[in-house]
């Protein structure tokens, strides 16, 4: 399943992998890493995604530069929001709660 995973693109950096060869499979996963992962998929399967509004985070600041465009698409489409006190927090893992919500908000928008 990883290697397929690798062959739409998802094992570099920029896809939530560590280069174009290590995926990273034993570690947790960053909530920016989640998103950009979905959004590649999302790609991959010609799903449309839209990017309609510019959200506002009290630590967008904390978002690194490679999954911008896709938190961005991710929070328009309304896979993913952030927390009551105005966060995202793009670095903190998920918890198992997260990654299921995320999970519907992008089957569902």
């Amino acid at each position: 399943m990883v290697h397929e995973i690798c062959e739409l693109g998802s094992c570099e950096r920029s896809g939530g992998g560590y280069n174009e060869t290590i995926f990273g499979t034993d570690q947790e996963i960053t909530r920016e890493d989640m998103v950009v992962l979905l959004i590649r998929f999302a790609d991959y399967m010609e799903m449309d995604v839209p990017t309609e509004k510019n959200p506002v985070f009290t630590d967008a600041a904390n978002i690194s530069s490679y999954p911008r465009d896709a938190v961005k698409r991710a929070v328009s489409a309304g896979i993913i929001g952030g927390y009551e006190d105005g966060t995202i927090r793009p670095k903190r893992t998920s918890s198992r709660a997260e990654v299921a919500k995320v999970l519907y908000g992008f089957l569902h928008g």
